[in-house]
Order: C-alpha cells, then structure tokens, then sequence
C-alpha cells in the first residue's frame, strides 16, 4: 500500500521536469568545462576545481579540496573529494575522475580542443576518456578500443 503514494509522488516529480531544459543545461555544463584547461603538464587541475565547487554545492554536495601544491606534484594542482550524504538505506557508490588531460596539439583538431565547440550535434573538446578509466567503461558495458584516430575519442555525442 506503501509504494502507491511514493510511485505516484516520483511520477508527479518526474513529470514536472522540464528534460529537454535540463538536458540543454548539461549539454552547457559539459562545453564550459571542456574549456578549462588542465593540460598535464603541469596540470593545473585547481582551475577545474574552481569551476566544480559552485557546480556540486549548487546541487547538495559537501565539496573538499584536498590541495597539494606543498607535495611534489607542484603548484596549481590539486584534487577535489566529494560527498553526497544519504540515509544509509542503500550502499554507497565511488566515482572517479580525472581533472588533468592529456596534451592537445591544435593542428590536428577541426576545432579549438579548448573551445567546448557544439557543431552538427557532438561537443568537441580535449576531456576525452583516458586509459585509466577502461575499467569504468567496461563496468558500464563499453570497454571498446578507442584510439586518437577513431574521431569519437575527442567528441560526445549530444543527445537532445
């Protein structure tokens, strides 16, 4: 008997969402972060913090930047632990991220790697998927080779 109200209340929720705003504001979010450059070297991975921190505050998230310019790894670096506080009734889930992005050389972009450029329905940009992280796309059912050859590597696909 239980389920009907909370069903009926998530369903309400649900349809009072504008997706096709909330969707053009991700599409927004994803190109302006593209656009901080985090280039390692050096790195530089505290612009991206500062661009993150009012983003996930805005959203409920308890932000903490754990700095490490006084470590080895230099000035203007830095990584970023967030938190979103449930209620303990389910587990807990550990995502990771990484600030810092490889080397883009502009000659061999059509567009400004940089530049967070949304053109015939992708956003271009440098925050492409590294190898580190094959493991979060095989968790997520795509573990494909991508190669700097294979043009999806740097875009995304923008789903409106």
């Amino acid at each position: 008997m239980l389920a009907a109200p909370v069903t009926a209340a998530h369903a309400q929720r649900s349809a009072a969402l504008d997706w096709n705003a909330l969707g053009d504001t991700a599409v927004q979010l994803l190109a302006d972060y593209i656009r901080v450059n985090t280039t390692n070297p050096p790195g530089n991975e505290m612009a991206a913090i500062k661009f993150l921190i009012p983003v996930l505050e805005r959203e409920g998230f308890t932000v903490q930047v754990l700095d490490t310019e006084s470590t080895a790894l230099g000035p203007s670096r830095g990584n970023l632990y967030v938190r979103l506080k449930g209620d303990g009734a389910k587990k807990g889930i550990a995502l990771v991220h990484h600030m810092d992005v490889v080397p883009a050389t502009p000659k061999f972009w059509s567009v400004d790697p940089f530049g967070g450029v949304i053109k015939d329905g992708y956003i271009y940009g440098s925050r492409r998927v590294r190898h580190e992280e094959r493991g979060h796309r095989a968790a997520h059912g795509d573990d494909r080779p991508r190669t700097l050859r294979n043009p999806s590597y740097a875009r995304h696909r923008v789903h409106r």
